[in-house]
């Protein structure tokens, strides 16, 4: 039983759950709350999203389940994110860094996945 929950985040005021795990249930419902999703015009306050990611969005999945976070950033963090980082990992939170663009920081991107294979890159969003 595979869920899907997508957050857009940008500045650290500004998040929002394009999809739930609850409703994230079928490929046909990701990809309608993809499709509607506006962009959010702002800095990249990546800690915030995994901060609100870990707090609003995994206290609702299923007991044992694996738990994978996929960051699809510009890889130019507005703050550090090695508090939240620390804090998804001891939760049991894996991260996929996905940085978007040619002006990623690969290091920041490695600092959030925590291993090279975890991070991948592409053109654009």
């Amino acid at each position: 039983d595979t869920r899907v929950a997508v957050v857009q985040f940008s500045h650290w005021h500004y998040q929002t759950i394009e999809i739930s795990l609850k409703d994230g249930t079928s490929e046909y419902q990701i990809n309608k709350a993809v499709d509607g999703m506006s962009f959010h015009n702002s800095e990249t306050y990546t800690n915030y999203g995994l901060s609100f990611v870990r707090n609003h969005i995994f206290k609702d999945a299923k007991a044992g389940s694996a738990q994978m976070l996929a960051v699809l950033t510009d890889g130019q963090p507005a703050e550090d994110t090695a508090y939240e980082v620390s804090q998804a990992r001891s939760e049991g939170i894996d991260i996929v860094a996905i940085g978007v663009g040619s002006d990623i920081s690969y290091d920041e991107l490695e600092k959030m996945a925590g291993k090279p294979e975890r991070v991948l890159q592409v053109d654009s969003f």
